[in-house]
């Protein structure tokens, strides 16, 4: 009896292709996740900074005095990667590069207030964008003591 030697043992190039493609498509689905999970990652901690850089800013705008707080900070802005501290240094760390602030200030007067009588209420509006966008926007009332 006659035996056909050559029938070589393996794999065809249909079923190393195919094993390919399913294998690509496992990994993909285990990685994706954690791509989104990452993008969502760097998302929060960008409004987190925001939130700081606002809050330093209000608490800037808080100790000035107040009858020089409009004339000092209404129209105020930072350029990106021009973020300052309480001291006026730039901040040079480069977790703040893409950053930059906008303050604007209004009078307020309530209703019960008449216009004729003096102010004593200033709203101070701060807002904070990364990249020209948008982040957060903080709003604090001051009184006149």
């Amino acid at each position: 009896m006659l035996k056909c030697r050559n029938k070589k043992s393996g794999f065809t190039l249909a079923e190393v292709l195919l094993a390919t493609v399913l294998l690509t498509a496992g990994v993909a689905g285990i990685l994706l996740p954690f791509a989104g999970g990452a993008s969502q990652q760097v998302e929060g901690i960008n409004r987190t900074t925001a939130a700081i850089l606002a809050d330093d800013m209000l608490q800037i705008v808080s100790m000035t005095d107040y009858d020089d707080i409009i004339s000092t900070y209404d129209g105020y802005a930072e350029a990106q990667g021009q973020i300052k501290d309480a001291t006026g240094t730039v901040r040079t760390d480069t977790g703040y590069s893409r950053f930059s602030r906008t303050v604007e200030c209004e009078s307020v007067y309530l209703s019960q207030q008449s216009l004729l009588g003096s102010q004593t209420f200033i709203l101070v509006t701060v807002i904070v964008s990364y990249n020209d966008d948008a982040v957060i926007t903080l709003k604090k009332l001051i009184a006149k003591d």
